[in-house]
């Protein structure tokens, strides 16, 4: 979708008043204000009765990552599951240098591994994927599973 910000728009095009899709997602709580707001755009969310704005996103198939997907990724694979997967994709090195920089001195692993994730563009959506594979799937993290089961489930 390329960010949160362009819910409204695809929201619009694919939701109930576009291509009348069923929609689910997930969404970081620090940004439920952006999609609350592109769903009620679109439609999705009304200022009354059935759908009202103000219900929990979950029954309109939108479930919040408590910090963020990267974050729940990483507690359910736990560090040393994301160090192996960030050694089987060839970053050992990378992941090592930035541990040892000055301004990570002090940081906890999981702080390191996170930075990691994010400091470096597409990376993010790389490592999604590949730590979804890494998964034991008795430990999917609760918003990933609900967002697939309104999916299949629709």
């Amino acid at each position: 979708m390329g960010g949160i910000t362009n819910l409204r728009s695809h929201a619009l095009r694919d939701g109930p008043h576009g291509r009348g899709l069923a929609l689910a997602g997930l969404y970081d709580v620090p940004e439920e204000h952006h999609v609350r707001r592109g769903l009620l755009a679109a439609g999705v969310l009304v200022t009354g009765g059935v759908g009202s704005a103000d219900i929990e996103l979950a029954e309109v198939g939108f479930h919040a990552c408590d910090r963020d997907l990267e974050d729940e990724l990483l507690r359910a694979v736990g560090p040393d599951g994301a160090q192996a997967v960030i050694e089987a994709a060839g970053e050992a090195t990378s992941l090592r240098l930035l541990a040892q920089m000055p301004s990570q001195r002090g940081w906890t692993r999981e702080e390191v591994l996170r930075r990691f994730l994010t400091s470096q563009s597409g990376r993010k959506a790389r490592y999604a994927s590949l730590l979804v594979e890494a998964l034991d799937l008795d430990r999917a993290p609760k918003p990933l599973v609900a967002v697939l089961e309104d999916a299949v489930g629709r």
